[in-house]
């Protein structure tokens, strides 16, 4: 479970003080995660998965679960999604994705 924790929150640009505050998890029970003292109970799980937008079971097992339950999308889209909620450059993103619209606007009116 830590390993895929560090992960989460080294994607994201954190270091445990900042998971820590932002929890109200004691930097001591990281420490203790990590040095494998021991493991975090339901609600730290909860907390933590909320604060690093995701799930539990990915948490736990480090799968997720069905990442398209409700939707109509692929596995490769949901990535997409989760990679971008995570990135510092969404703005770049956006401006890119609604340029791109416009181009197609464009291209479809000279057609």
């Amino acid at each position: 479970m830590y390993g895929r924790y560090c992960k989460l929150r080294d994607n994201l640009g954190l270091k445990d003080s900042d998971v820590a505050k932002e929890t109200s998890i004691t930097p001591s029970t990281f420490s203790d995660w990590k040095k494998g003292k021991s493991s975090p109970n339901a609600e730290k799980l909860v907390k933590i998965a909320r604060y690093l937008k995701t799930s539990v079971e990915y948490l736990v097992t480090g799968e997720d679960p069905s990442p398209a339950a409700g939707y109509n999308i692929t596995s490769f889209e949901y990535e997409i999604i989760k990679a971008f909620r995570a990135s510092s450059m969404q703005d770049a993103v956006l401006t890119l994705l609604n340029v791109s619209e416009k181009q197609k606007k464009e291209m479809s009116m000279i057609s």
